[in-house]
């Protein structure tokens, strides 16, 4: 066993340097207009000039106004090419296909009650290292869910929000917040942290899901109210803009965005995944799916002892929702820990 574990933390160093090389190319030139350094880049001049606000809070920016002139720099564009860059090239095609092949794995050390929290550990930081840090956290599925509305108002475009946002339902499809659970760039990253402290037998806090979710649906449904002008006043249109901490991975955080990247990665050790439970717009998405998962934690009920270990060791309240049946239950991340605590192997992935 411990030779697995080395010849897979290896191929994830291995991995990360040899495609560290990468880069991504964009066109810069300051002598250019924005609607030529839209046309260079393969975006829309709208979208560009979208971004130009929100980013950089560069109001009222004409398509024909010099570059130079408004007074955006290169490594400012870098930033902004890296958040709106959006293409099926082969290194996202490999991306994606890895992200099948890593919840394959998982299931299946599921259905064998073999997946233990260094196994999640290795997996997370393969996550973070190549989906988060080399691809640049690009597909994202919050992004997504937040492009997907944005596209039905006419500020994005429509092809590639739907093939990303379909692939990320279809793990929820497959199995409960599968993809939040091994595939997103920050949940994973959340539950490193909360694995890493849990390790050490720090204490942890189970928030009722009533509150996370309340909060959660109703910012949700705020970000909806604005994003059709139902509510007015909001400049970005997006409610989410200045929370995406995604952003961390092309370094490019608002000020609020860093605060609350700093507040999660603090709630993190003692809160299990805040960000998805209180802010996180696929998080809503993905807990509704989950509730039309094939595959499942299920309780052979007959054969249950109500010990109570289950329920202990989740991170959240979803074990006690699944074991009193309750139809509306807290979000389950699939992270094997009631299967590997149960006295009477009664709990398996169905």
């Amino acid at each position: 066993m411990k030779m697995n574990y080395m010849v897979v933390l290896l191929s994830i160093f291995f991995l990360t340097v040899g495609t560290s090389f990468a880069k991504q190319t964009f066109s810069f030139d300051n002598t250019m207009t924005v609607r030529e350094l839209a046309k260079a880049n393969n975006f829309n001049t709208r979208k560009l000039i979208h971004e130009l606000d929100e980013d950089l809070g560069l109001l009222s920016v004409k398509p024909d106004a010099i570059v130079e002139d408004i007074g955006l720099t290169k490594k400012q564009f870098k930033k902004i090419y890296l958040h709106m860059h959006e293409d099926l090239t082969p290194l996202v095609i490999l991306g994606m296909s890895l992200w099948v092949i890593i919840a394959v794995f998982v299931i299946i050390l599921l259905k064998k009650k073999k997946l233990t929290r260094i196994i999640r550990v290795i997996l997370f930081l393969f996550v973070i290292l190549f989906f988060g840090v080399f691809l640049h956290a690009k597909p994202c599925a919050m992004e997504t869910m937040v492009k997907f509305f944005k596209a039905t108002v006419g500020r994005e475009s429509w092809h590639l929000k739907i093939i990303f946002l379909s692939f990320f339902t279809l793990f929820g499809v497959v199995a409960s917040n599968l993809f939040c659970s091994i595939g997103c760039q920050i949940g994973v990253l959340q539950d490193l942290i909360f694995q890493l402290f849990r390790m050490k037998k720090i204490k942890h806090k189970k928030l009722p899901f009533w509150l996370t979710n309340g909060i959660r649906v109703l910012t949700f449904l705020m970000f909806l109210l604005f994003m059709y002008n139902i509510l007015d006043g909001f400049k970005t249109c997006s409610l989410y803009h200045d929370v995406n901490i995604f952003k961390v991975y092309i370094l490019s955080l608002t000020t609020i965005g860093l605060v609350t990247f700093i507040s999660v990665i603090l709630l993190s050790s003692i809160v299990y995944r805040p960000y998805c439970s209180l802010i996180c717009p696929f998080g809503v998405w993905s807990w509704i799916t989950s509730h039309l998962s094939i595959l499942r934690i299920k309780i052979r009920h007959d054969e249950c002892t109500q010990c109570g270990k289950c329920v202990e060791v989740c991170p959240n309240d979803a074990m006690k929702g699944i074991l009193e049946n309750k139809k509306i239950k807290s979000d389950c991340y699939l992270c094997g820990e009631c299967l590997n605590q149960c006295p009477t192997k009664c709990i398996e992935l169905k």
